[in-house]
């Protein structure tokens, strides 16, 4: 093995001798724009509890605990960590991850920004921003998947830095609870919508739920005691996003849980017609989905989920764009950046008078931006790419069907594309899910050493 390790490239080349590569440095500049940006607004809830003032929908911004605020640490990794991916796609000569990866963004970015100054006879640069800001987390996103595939290493790392964070976020979302209780009296704690170490309601929802996503995927690359714990880590992923008051990510732990449950008593047990098994679980699903709705609806006591959407809520606004639009915005949308979160909050920081119709929902927000035609090219790259994909999974197709159904209940309630720490976990639960070698060892196969983390 060492005579291997000499053979490569200086560059990729890892551990004491010759230092860490420049992936090295990738994977750990991953783990730090996790931890910031999952402890974003940990500063300002410090500073919350410091105080004793009741933390809810907003922080104090500019009187952090710790001096300078960190919520834009996030971002600047995540530029840092795009051009160091892009130098090494770079140095490695590999011309067709550099098209199919980057070319595509900047297609959208052109197209959109086309759009935008033709329908608003100019390009607003905030507006532009807004939506880019978007397609750089994707872009980032996309580019993460290729350094945590294939490196169990990475991935124990990711899960024991998650049990570290949920523990985190659950004792701050507690306090403020403690805190708000102490003033107003004691109430449901999940109907309060608590933002624990985010900006904004819902987030650490999300936070938690892409938590469960991964180490409900990620069992066959944990060590025994990750795996031990995982379903104490999972009901803590259920209480924070239960704490958060976001129906939809209490839906999707809800889900995680039932599956958990029913893959420990049914799966992997030689019995006649074990072989129908995955199909009829797959049935009693819409049975659970309906049951994680109403307790998502009895938990976060704000109405029921459905009835939101349909009326005021994300399907009514869905309609609304086929009805109240002409056919050019159906077909072609307003253009890039119109209706995402981020050009709301320029708007309300800067005044930059930008269109700020709030469209949340993923199908919502990629419809408004780049319009129907779009959307459709996007599905049917979805559905061309499907069959491959479940030949490609094999044994590994129970976790995808839970993959999609989670995704696609909260691809309707928020736009997931504007989700920092979400889109990281749900990336992360792709290459696990894609790795071939994982797939090997969840069906017995026997699997590669895992490689020691660069020190």
């Amino acid at each position: 093995m060492a005579r291997s390790n000499s053979l490569q490239p200086a560059f990729r080349r890892g551990g004491r001798s010759g230092g860490a590569s420049l992936e090295d440095w990738a994977r750990r500049g991953l783990i730090a724009y996790f931890v910031f940006a999952s402890m974003a607004y940990l500063p300002e809830a410090l500073n919350d509890i410091a105080n004793m003032r009741v933390s809810y929908a907003k922080f104090a911004i500019g009187e952090p605990l710790f001096g300078p605020s960190i919520r834009y640490v996030k971002d600047i990794l995540m530029v840092a960590l795009l051009g160091l991916f892009f130098w090494i796609d770079v140095r490695k000569q590999e011309r067709y991850r550099l098209a199919a990866h980057y070319l595509p963004v900047l297609l959208l970015l052109l197209y959109g920004s086309a759009v935008l100054a033709f329908r608003e006879s100019a390009v607003n640069v905030y507006q532009v921003a807004a939506g880019g800001r978007s397609l750089l987390l994707i872009l980032f996103c996309i580019k993460a998947i290729g350094f945590i595939r294939g490196r169990t290493d990475f991935v124990r790392t990711l899960a024991r830095c998650i049990g570290w964070l949920l523990a985190v976020e659950f004792i701050v979302l507690a306090i403020q609870y403690v805190l708000f209780t102490s003033r107003f009296g004691v109430v449901n704690p999940f109907s309060l919508r608590l933002i624990g170490t985010f900006g904004g309601i819902s987030i650490a929802g999300y936070m938690a739920l892409g938590s469960a996503m991964i180490l409900y995927a990620a069992r066959p690359q944990l060590g025994v005691a990750q795996r031990r714990l995982g379903p104490v880590l999972q009901l803590l992923a259920l209480g924070v996003a239960g704490m958060s008051g976001t129906r939809s990510a209490i839906i999707g732990c809800f889900l995680i849980v039932f599956f958990l449950l029913v893959e420990k008593v049914f799966l992997g047990r030689k019995r006649p017609g074990s072989a129908y098994l995955t199909p009829a679980i797959i049935c009693f699903s819409l049975l659970a989905l309906m049951g994680g709705v109403q307790a998502a609806t009895l938990m976060a006591d704000r109405g029921s989920i459905v009835e939101a959407q349909v009326e005021g809520g994300r399907i009514d606004m869905l309609t609304g764009f086929f009805t109240s639009n002409p056919l050019s915005v159906v077909l072609f949308g307003d253009g890039i950046g119109y209706g995402t979160n981020a050009g709301v909050n320029l708007n309300k920081q800067l005044e930059v008078e930008l269109d700020h119709q709030i469209m949340d929902g993923t199908f919502n927000s990629i419809l408004t931006q780049y319009g129907l035609l779009s959307l459709s090219l996007l599905l049917a790259a979805a559905i061309a790419a499907a069959p491959g994909l479940l030949r490609k999974l094999g044994s590994r197709s129970l976790q995808l069907y839970v993959f999609v159904v989670v995704n696609f209940v909260l691809c309707i309630s928020t736009n997931i594309l504007e989700q920092f720490v979400y889109l990281f976990l749900l990336a992360a639960c792709w290459a696990v899910l894609t790795d071939r070698e994982a797939s090997r060892s969840d069906s017995g196969a026997p699997s590669r050493a895992a490689a020691p983390m660069p020190t």
